[in-house]
């Protein structure tokens, strides 16, 4: 039996993936000594409402404000920035700050890429 050419050809461009939903970080941080630890909920939807895709959680650490900014804006500033890998199946990850200063008001901000 012999095959037929192909059919007409069509293209289809795909925008970009939308951007994950922020994390939230859970409630106060538990300040011990010098580190602080606190829990970061991870989003389970992108901006569309589907799964979230995203493999590594970015923790901010500042002593001044961030809000308003953005990651990249913080990372271009030079921003502390502690990089976690994190499973698709994760839904909450706990994080340590450790060797801050004392007598230093931090602002801490997280993001998923």
């Amino acid at each position: 039996m012999t095959e037929s050419a192909f059919s007409p050809e069509v293209s289809v461009k795909l925008g970009s993936a939308p951007a994950p939903m922020p994390p939230s970080i859970l409630g106060e941080p538990l300040v011990t000594g010098r580190e602080v630890r606190m829990t970061v909920l991870l989003p389970i939807e992108d901006a569309a409402g589907n799964p979230a895709v995203f493999s590594t959680l970015e923790v901010f650490v500042k002593e001044t404000s961030m809000a308003g900014s953005t990651p990249e804006a913080e990372r271009a500033a030079g921003t502390s920035v502690m990089t976690l890998n994190v499973t698709p199946a994760a839904t909450s990850v706990d994080v340590v700050i450790p060797d801050l200063d004392y007598d230093t008001e931090y602002f801490f901000d997280a993001a998923v890429k």
